[in-house]
């Protein structure tokens, strides 16, 4: 106990720059000891959204693949023109692929950085409970998860707490000079959010509206109209830019219009029709509202039900900034901007599915339990929970008792009358795990793949049991063993899903597309003779193969004749090319894993460099 009092004490010596060095180096090794295990892209998201960056920096040869393989999809150039920047450099995209996975790591271990810095210098907590919340919010298992996805995605994690930081910032400053330079970089940030991710829209609306609140409640709006204009200025400047971007790429990368391309609000605007509303196609639009809400309560352990009840308690408060005390007004800033972020998310991801919901379109289980849109914010809800609890008993009453059974038996209830069998329903049933982060383990071990009813009860019981032991605990004024159970969730929840589903995924991939890859990067001598690589009706998705050979002119075509001399033919094992070319081996790739493509050498002089380094070839006529 003495050695545990004195530890406390030596850390209450430290400064705050020497603990946010210890923290941010901390969480970042352990960021990057998965990134170690990554040896594949798993989702075709990555693979598209690394080939918007290669494109921006002058790889021209990711155009055709992606016109090949009829993808016009965009998923947002923001973060991958600046991954990609390493094409300079080298042209081998597994290095190109870790490299982005290392920045996801030194961008999401900040986040505890500015947790500590909102929650002892705006919050007032002491010095050990603003560490603690920080820690424990770096711990949030999509922070963990998620970024371990070559994706476009995880620059948002830290962008909104940035932006919240900057919110707080203009708040506390009296200084219009700084409110301005304050405003103008928080619209930065907006808008390349938005170049980011189409969800940056929530981003920009919430930065706007939350930074009216913060200028009428400092008094005399009058006088603070131009630090307004300058995030209005902003934001519309570089929408402009990007507009010019976003055309440049759509012509010359996916050989479309803006609106004829999917995942943009162009496409989305000019396409959208108001389906016909029914009692049946509002049933499916508020049962997958209550699948999202009933998530948000189960990954975030409950939190996120604290945060409502202590928002409905201080609703007076929030509509009356201006009179609240100097202390209390940066805790409802951030309530507001919670509150308007959380709404306008889960808004926009309804909006975007409306027509799928409506029209019966809703081709798999995920759509009707989805949480990685909500992943963005949910660490928010989370950091403000654990502020709450830190602060003690105090902070809640014996009634919040009913709210909390109120706000967990609505969506649970939801979750087992409507949602679940809804997705039991369907040809595809499975569970997305990407939707579900952080809940997955305690629905059961099958339910991402084969669900069952028994999943659903399962994480019903399991988000109505933690909501009752939390609730207990903190009246009982148990923060250390609530925090400590709290880690533990996290750790376990990270470690399970990292391992069941990324992990294994990213070493199956790389095991189908191990000799492509080993070609790729070990003979790229040979590309600058021979640089063609014709694939035939193969069963590994294009844009993979596409990875393992990206010094490589891949072609991809049904007709034979089109095949020339001397070049590499990836195709399944169906397509018999011993009969159509005289010249032509297949290749040994000694990977027993890959049965779903074979690999041929075509040509007398490449396949002499083939027998020269040692491979294996077959002649095979029939």
């Amino acid at each position: 106990m003495r050695l545990f009092q004195n530890t406390i004490g030596r850390f209450e010596k430290l400064s705050d720059r020497c603990i946010c060095v210890i923290m941010y180096f901390t969480q970042l090794v352990l960021q990057l000891i998965p990134v170690a295990f990554m040896k594949y892209p798993i989702l075709s998201d990555e693979y598209a959204t690394l080939a918007e960056g290669v494109f921006l920096n002058n790889g021209k040869n990711w155009a055709l693949t992606l016109h090949a393989a009829g993808f016009d999809r965009y998923y947002g150039y923001g973060y991958a023109a600046f991954t990609c920047l390493a094409y300079h450099f080298t042209q081998d995209m597994r290095v190109i692929y870790l490299l982005t996975l290392c920045c996801n790591a030194v961008l999401v271990s900040f986040i505890p950085l500015i947790c500590y810095r909102i929650a002892g210098h705006f919050l007032l907590l002491p010095k050990k409970e603003a560490c603690t919340a920080a820690v424990l919010t770096g711990m949030y298992p999509a922070y963990w998860v998620l970024t371990k996805y070559a994706i476009n995605e995880s620059p948002l994690y830290l962008l909104v707490w940035v932006i919240l930081l900057l919110l707080l910032e203009i708040r506390e400053t009296g200084s219009l000079r700084k409110q301005c330079a304050y405003s103008a970089l928080t619209g930065l940030l907006c808008i390349y959010s938005y170049t980011v991710h189409g969800r940056g829209l929530a981003l920009i609306a919430t930065g706007a509206l939350v930074l009216v609140i913060i200028l009428s409640a400092k008094g005399h709006m009058a006088k603070r109209v131009p630090a307004l204009l300058c995030y209005l200025l902003v934001v519309l400047a570089g929408y402009a830019v990007h507009d010019g971007i976003l055309h440049h790429l759509a012509a010359d990368l996916f050989g479309k219009k803006i609106t004829e391309l999917y995942n943009t609000f162009a496409n989305y605007v000019a396409n959208f029709e108001l389906p016909p509303v029914t009692p049946g196609a509002v049933g499916r639009v508020f049962a997958a509202a209550g699948g999202m809400c009933f998530y948000m309560v189960c990954a975030t352990y409950g939190l996120f039900l604290l945060f409502l009840i202590v928002l409905f308690r201080k609703r007076r408060e929030m509509f009356r900034i201006a009179r609240a005390s100097e202390e209390e007004q940066p805790e409802l800033v951030m309530y507001w901007y919670i509150l308007i972020l959380s709404v306008v998310t889960v808004g926009l991801t309804l909006l975007s599915f409306l027509l799928m919901y409506m029209k019966d379109r809703v081709y798999s289980g995920e759509f009707w339990f989805y949480g990685r849109y909500c992943e963005v914010f949910c660490g928010l809800p989370v950091f403000a929970g654990l502020v709450l609890l830190l602060r003690g008993k105090d902070t809640f009453r014996k009634g919040d008792t009913a709210a909390v059974a109120v706000m967990t038996g609505i969506p649970s209830v939801l979750m087992l009358a409507y949602t679940g069998p809804k997705i039991l329903s369907m040809k595809r049933k499975y569970i997305s795990y990407s939707m579900t982060t952080g809940a997955m383990p305690f629905g059961g071990f099958q339910a991402g793949e084969d669900p069952a009813y028994g999943n659903f009860i399962a994480l019903v019981a399991f988000t109505a049991g933690l909501a009752i032991l939390v609730w207990a605990l903190v009246f009982r004024n148990k923060k250390k063993i609530l925090c400590v159970l709290l880690a533990a969730l996290s750790v376990y929840s990270s470690l399970y899903s990292w391992n069941r589903f990324v992990y294994r995924a990213s070493s199956e991939y790389y095991e189908y597309s191990a000799f492509l890859d080993r070609y790729g990067r070990e003979e790229k001598e040979l590309g600058a003779e021979y640089p063609r690589v014709y694939v035939l009706n193969s069963k590994t998705p294009r844009l993979r193969i596409k990875f393992a050979l990206a010094d490589w002119d891949v072609i991809y075509t049904t007709d034979r004749s089109e095949v020339r001399e001397n070049s590499i033919v990836v195709c399944d094992r169906q397509t018999d090319l011993g009969k159509k070319f005289r010249y032509i081996r297949k290749v040994n790739t000694g990977n027993a894993g890959n049965e779903q493509d074979y690999v041929w050498v075509y040509g007398r002089e490449l396949i002499g460099q083939f027998k020269n380094r040692g491979y294996e070839l077959y002649n095979v006529k029939k």
